[in-house]
């Protein structure tokens, strides 16, 4: 699908960027921070909207079979809140190699896309199962939807 970003640097303390990326499809936007770690970069995005508690089950059994297929990374519900995450690490861009670099597009494209990738494989899916639209199929049948699309 379709995408792109935007970010600012976050000077208050344990990440260094924060911002937004806009898709297409129904799931129309996440957030993303960008920690910056001494071995490398983890990125994690969210979703704006959270898992209301009824769906929460469903969801979980849908999250275990994407993140079979997932690769550097993993999609986690938070019970708390049910807020829906994705979280992708890059060993070997640590913090050494970003001071002095023009920490843009080079570092920013190939970290991003793979988070992007997997929201946008799933986000329909998971779109649906938030609003209560997939009652009526398993996990697995939505599961299989998903990649029968690619």
């Amino acid at each position: 699908g379709k995408w792109e970003y935007s970010y600012i640097k976050d000077n208050d303390g344990d990440h260094l960027y924060k911002g937004g990326i806009v898709a297409s499809g129904k799931l129309k936007s996440v957030n993303f921070f960008l920690y910056i770690l001494d071995r490398g970069l983890l990125c994690q995005t969210s979703a704006p909207v959270g898992v209301p508690e009824e769906y929460r089950p469903k969801m979980y059994e849908f999250l275990a079979l994407c993140n079979m297929t997932t690769v550097n990374g993993a999609f986690i519900l938070d019970p708390r809140d049910g807020e829906l995450l994705f979280k992708a690490f890059t060993e070997g861009i640590g913090a050494a190699k970003i001071e002095g670099t023009d920490f843009g597009d080079k570092i920013m494209d190939p970290l991003l896309l793979g988070s992007m990738n997997a929201w946008n494989r799933y986000g329909d899916a998971f779109m649906s199962l938030i609003f209560g639209f997939a009652d009526a199929i398993s996990a697995e049948e939505l599961y299989q939807k998903c990649v029968a699309k690619e």
